[in-house]
């Protein structure tokens, strides 16, 4: 079926940039209504393009039932009421057609009269002035642009009339002059460019050739649906007494510290709910996320400073432990495999460089350090931290809670601290820009 190719490029890029980072999750069976409303309502923000992108949906898993990826009948779209944002599709003419048809209304008299020259009829001029000669004058002309037979006795048709009436927005006041402006009929194409998105698409996720890294899909992270911890993310305090009875002790395998109780320590997600959320647990419902909240697999200890300041709700590839991140490495893929998740590129790239140059995934024996009470999540190593960064709190940290302020910084004579530094990420960067304390 043949398309435009801007039609076929404008199509792609809708795939590639909403359809298959948002749904190239899940496989086409899997895809339910409700993964369709969250789809749409993150796209809300801009209505045409969440109508048409539900509209290739809309095709695409009917050719999936027919294709028996899905069972017939089934179509997740069905129902989908659109924005209802759009007009009447209606066009002007672009200059290039305003161009041609000046050229065709300037040669049509003279083309007129050598035909009736050659058949021996008279050689009047049609004057533009006289009775009638205005409308068929026009007339003969938009026959040459539109394609419509034109009378050539009597009044122009309906059909003619309507087609040399200047558009209404030429005559409201303070609008642009489009009296000259004709309309211009247009036939729509978007059963075809739908039907060739649709097998576009199936060819990019509903058969599985989205790129995968350890099984799991790389993909940007997208926040579908609203994020509200609180509510969906909620856990009970009790579950800390399975995490310590897990780990043999009240221990913080990222830096190898023993607290004297859990008192010092926080519940700590090794894959961050915040991250999962945007992985795809945005299009799950309550009970799912829920779970996910309470996965022991998911659970560990740490200390304040460093689930609070230094890792927070940074993933992989953005923050790596001190101690045991071979385990760590092979905890999130785990968890992100369990629960469907996606995996962006650069965490997979992280991850990827530290379990290639493991021997196994296993916790490191427990070689405990006692906190001393104020323990930032420094411990062994701390001061030399396999990353390089780990001495920045033990320098530039003054009162020990596991942040480094511009005050401390210009104290110590690094302001302003650059992205490279090894303070910057203990630090605020409010602008985003790479530079603290400017």
């Amino acid at each position: 079926m043949h398309c435009k190719p801007n039609t076929v490029k404008h199509y792609g890029l809708m795939l590639k940039k909403h359809i298959v980072p948002r749904l190239g999750w899940l496989r086409v069976s899997e895809v339910k209504k409700k993964h369709i409303l969250k789809f749409q309502f993150g796209l809300s923000d801009i209505p045409t393009v969440a109508n048409r992108t539900v509209d290739i949906l809309v095709k695409m898993f009917n050719m999936a039932g027919s294709w028996e990826m899905r069972p017939p009948g089934r179509n997740p779209c069905r129902s989908i009421r659109r924005y209802k944002v759009e007009p009447h599709k209606e066009r002007f003419l672009t200059p290039k057609e305003l161009a041609r048809l000046g050229h065709t209304l300037d040669i049509a008299p003279e083309k007129r009269l050598a035909a009736r020259r050659q058949q021996g009829g008279s050689a009047h001029r049609p004057d533009a002035t006289g009775s009638g000669g205005s409308a068929r004058g026009t007339a003969t002309r938009s026959r040459q642009f539109v394609g419509v037979p034109w009378p050539e006795e009597g009044h122009p048709s309906d059909q003619h009339q309507r087609l040399l009436e200047p558009h209404p927005q030429a005559r409201r006041p303070g609008g642009r002059d489009r009296s000259s402006v004709f309309r211009a009929i247009t036939v729509s194409r978007a059963a075809a460019a739908y039907i060739l998105a649709a097998v576009a698409a199936l060819a990019l996720f509903g058969t599985g050739l989205a790129e995968t890294w350890r099984g799991l899909i790389v993909a940007p992270e997208h926040r579908c649906s609203p994020y509200d911890r609180n509510q969906d993310y909620h856990y009970p305090q009790s579950i800390e007494r399975e995490i310590v009875h897990r780990l043999g002790a009240v221990y913080g395998p990222y830096t190898g510290t023993c607290f004297s109780s859990t008192s010092e320590t926080d519940i700590e997600h090794m894959v961050a709910t915040s991250e999962a959320h945007d992985s795809g647990l945005c299009a799950t419902d309550r009970a799912t996320r829920a779970r996910f909240a309470t996965d022991l697999r998911n659970l560990t200890l740490a200390s304040p400073g460093v689930n609070r300041h230094r890792k927070s709700g940074k993933d992989a590839g953005e923050w790596l432990p001190e101690r045991n991140r071979c385990w760590f490495a092979a905890r999130i893929v785990e968890v992100r495999r369990a629960y469907g998740l996606t995996i962006d590129q650069r965490e997979a790239q992280a991850l990827e460089r530290v379990l290639a140059g493991c021997t196994g995934t296993a916790m490191e024996p427990m070689v405990c350090h006692t906190s001393t009470g104020r323990d930032s999540g420094r411990g062994l190593g701390a001061g030399s931290a396999a990353d390089g960064n780990g001495d920045a709190l033990a320098h530039y940290d003054d009162n020990r809670n596991g942040r480094i302020t511009c005050k401390e910084a210009r104290r110590h004579g690094i302001a302003p601290v650059r992205r490279d530094h090894p303070a910057y990420r203990y630090m605020r960067d409010g602008d985003g820009d790479g530079i603290v304390c400017e």
